[in-house]
């Protein structure tokens, strides 16, 4: 009896997570209803269904519908609540979306690159808006439920509701742009892809540029960058005519911001006044920068910019208190982050140290020669690509 108790509980306790198919759809069971984990139709025209199988459809899973270049129009129900990530990633001739009105959560990438889509409907329900969600679809209509107590539409671009966040520009707008005094924060993909846009500029609140902000604007040749600017995101500029019309040895906006380096030195030495170490631009590199100086007005790095160059050395300025080495390894001044391990260190055990909470994202990417890395217990964080083809058995 006890033996058949037992094969009970361990199904009971496996149904949540059990995966099922059904006819032109696959799914699996979640708490509170289920979520669609793959389409096998060829239906042009996509009408999710709000149940299959008798179970209510409350969610539309990662890469559910990814790179179906079928698909032309999609009617989400309104039984579901989430639209994971990446979920109609590179549906290039997806022109049609409606959202279901229960939608509380669009997650990063759900559909970027839908190049097709040129209206946008965004219900009351909806609470999130992840990263990339929209990345270069080139909308032209944007609206937003006069209800939703989160986003509002003004002039097609799409805001926070206090209108201090440009989340989504649309194309169409014409050439210029003022961004409007509400605005301290310029979001991530913001303008993305809009080819359109040849001017651009700030007023002296804008404190923020997000990643991938003006990414592929290749038109865009004239920024007015404000001196309020506190932060700028890797590969905000990417690809825009300003910054290919850059061509000093050492770019950095507002005597304050490093974008990009040119030089052949193998030795890249940041200038005093840096306070913050950027990516904009992948370049081939023809001579190998090998060591990294950093001054005591640097505050911040970014993690991309310490992956693409591949730093073999560090030295920090004595006086600086936010970051420290050993020369080889990278840390925040009191060790409690490890953010980047020299792929060049020719050591193949590493101890990380027990003051050590994190790992940054990539810090021990390329590193072919390390076998073996020791974590302390107290350990809370691991950043994405930490290990990249890191050479451990």
């Amino acid at each position: 009896m006890k033996r058949w108790f037992l094969i009970i509980l361990s199904i009971a306790m496996l149904l949540p997570f059990m995966s099922c198919q059904f006819p032109e759809w696959s799914y699996r069971l979640i708490d509170g209803g289920a979520e669609i984990t793959s389409y096998f139709g060829a239906s042009k025209e996509l009408n999710i269904p709000s149940k299959i199988d008798g179970h209510s459809i409350i969610s539309i899973g990662e890469q559910a519908f990814a790179y179906n270049k079928g698909i032309q129009s999609v009617k989400i129900p309104n039984s579901v609540l989430t639209i994971e990530k990446s979920a109609f990633l590179y549906c290039s001739n997806l022109k049609k979306l409606e959202i279901g009105n229960q939608v509380k959560s669009i997650k990063s990438s759900a559909f970027q690159e839908c190049s097709g889509i040129r209206e946008l409907a965004l219900p009351a329900s909806l609470e999130e808006i992840g990263t990339a969600a929209f990345a270069y679809v080139l909308l032209e209509k944007i609206i937003v439920d006069s209800k939703n107590p989160h986003f509002v539409s003004e002039d097609n671009i799409l805001y926070d509701k206090e209108k201090t966040t440009v989340i989504l520009y649309p194309q169409g707008k014409g050439d210029s742009c003022q961004i409007k005094d509400t605005v301290t924060t310029i979001g991530d993909y913001a303008f993305a892809g809009i080819n359109d846009l040849k001017k651009i500029s700030f007023t002296e609140k804008v404190i923020n540029i997000g990643s991938f902000a003006f990414s592929g604007c290749n038109n865009l040749d004239t920024i007015a960058f404000p001196l309020s600017l506190q932060h700028i995101g890797d590969f905000a500029l990417n690809g825009t005519a300003w910054l290919k019309q850059q061509n000093d040895e050492y770019l950095i906006l507002n005597n304050r911001f490093f974008l990009a380096y040119t030089g052949t030195s193998p030795r890249l030495e940041m200038p005093e006044g840096v306070i913050s170490v950027t990516h904009q631009q992948s370049l081939e590199i023809e001579n190998p920068v090998r060591i990294l100086k950093l001054p005591d007005s640097v505050k911040e790095i970014s993690t991309v910019f310490l992956e693409y160059y591949n730093f073999s050395l560090f030295e920090i300025d004595e006086k600086n208190r936010i970051f420290t080495t050993d020369s080889t390894v990278l840390y925040n001044y009191n060790k409690s982050e490890l953010i980047k391990y020299s792929s060049k260190n020719h050591n193949d055990v590493f101890d990380v140290p027990q003051t050590t909470k994190k790992i940054s994202d990539y810090a021990f990417a390329h590193c072919y020669n390390l076998k073996e890395i020791n974590l302390p217990n107290g350990i809370m964080e691991i950043g994405e690509y930490a290990f990249k083809t890191a050479g451990l058995k």
